[in-house]
């Protein structure tokens, strides 16, 4: 195995040397990523983070064991990741250049901070549920 390293660790320095380019998965370069890949790819992820919130929604809604008013502060927290998500997805969408993506970034980091926020108070809740319990 070390002889088969060293072979490999030779063959790859001489082709550096000769100038020869790379082979394997580092040579695949990904193509530069366009408007419409991206807007793309923001439409997947923010109807998967939308679907997974309705789905969310329902399960507080009909969870015994939370009170109204970790009820009411989980379904705020939906509610505002719902909406940030949207304004995301509005600002893609409507995007003609990279500059315009780029610019989007705070709505991004707006969903991403909703979501942080989102998953401490369900700990919370049911930490606080499983307290309770005992």
């Amino acid at each position: 195995m070390r002889t088969a390293r060293r072979f490999g660790i030779v063959g790859l320095a001489a082709a550096v040397a000769l100038g020869l380019p790379p082979t394997g998965a580092s040579a695949a370069a990904e193509p530069p990523r366009t408007v419409e890949s991206v807007q793309t790819k923001v439409k997947a992820r923010t109807l998967h983070i939308t679907s997974k919130m309705r789905t969310l929604q329902t399960k507080v809604a009909a969870n015994k064991h939370f009170t109204a008013a970790v009820k009411a502060s989980i379904q705020a927290d939906i509610t505002k990741v719902l909406t940030d998500t949207s304004v995301w997805r509005t600002k893609v969408a409507s995007a003609t250049t990279m500059a315009a993506i780029q610019a989007a970034t705070p709505a991004r980091k707006a969903v991403m901070l909703d979501l942080a926020k989102l998953r401490t108070d369900l700990a919370a809740a049911r930490r606080k549920k499983a307290a309770g319990a005992k």
